[in-house]
């Protein structure tokens, strides 16, 4: 757990924002936990790598750990606190000010995004890290390939797709199937 006298840190704040892939799901019945839940479970399975359920049971209860959806931060303040928001590439440029500016005494904030996995419109990462890379206090961590811990794999794909998406196109040879490019006869 967290020791007052040697960390000031009192909660971690997990957040993400509830953006689908593209593909609405339509409306959730439900609470409001049930309705962000699958936006959420990322975070859940993450944690359930490094604890037990019943330790992240019990500090979820305690509050030590909070997962909350990135639009449910307003008006909070993060004092003794370590936020982190995952997928921040996906966050608009309004919630990622909103987030920024929740920041409160003895705390620390990650950012974790990717812009290159960002196809949503109106969001902008870089223009986040770009803008708080000037203040020095804070500090921006640029990843590479070399950076990718879920498999080796998940590297050379990326690699293969961003060459993909910058390939020349290849022509349609069958562009003319079909169609008599000589003169028609009425030899039948």
């Amino acid at each position: 757990m967290l020791s007052k006298e040697s960390n000031p840190i009192e909660r971690i704040i997990l957040c993400r924002p509830v953006v689908d892939c593209g593909q609405s799901i339509g409306f959730l019945p439900g609470t409001a936990d049930e309705k962000v839940g699958p936006y959420l479970q990322p975070l859940f399975d993450e944690l359930a790598y490094y604890f037990r359920a019943e330790d992240i049971n019990g500090m979820m209860a305690s509050k030590t750990i909070q997962i909350v959806p990135l639009s449910m931060m307003r008006g909070r303040t993060f004092n003794n606190s370590f936020v982190i928001l995952d997928e921040a590439q996906n966050a608009t440029k309004d919630e990622l000010r909103m987030l920024l500016t929740r920041f409160g005494q003895q705390s620390k904030m990650v950012l974790a995004g990717d812009s290159s996995q960002s196809d949503m419109p109106g969001r902008d990462f870089d223009w986040v890290t770009s803008a708080v890379s000037r203040i020095p206090a804070v500090g921006v961590s640029r990843l590479g390939f070399e950076d990718i811990v879920r498999e080796k794999l998940v590297g050379e794909i990326i690699i293969a797709l961003d060459e993909a998406d910058y390939a020349p196109k290849a022509t349609n040879d069958f562009a003319e199937y079909g169609t008599n490019t000589e003169e028609e006869t009425d030899d039948y």
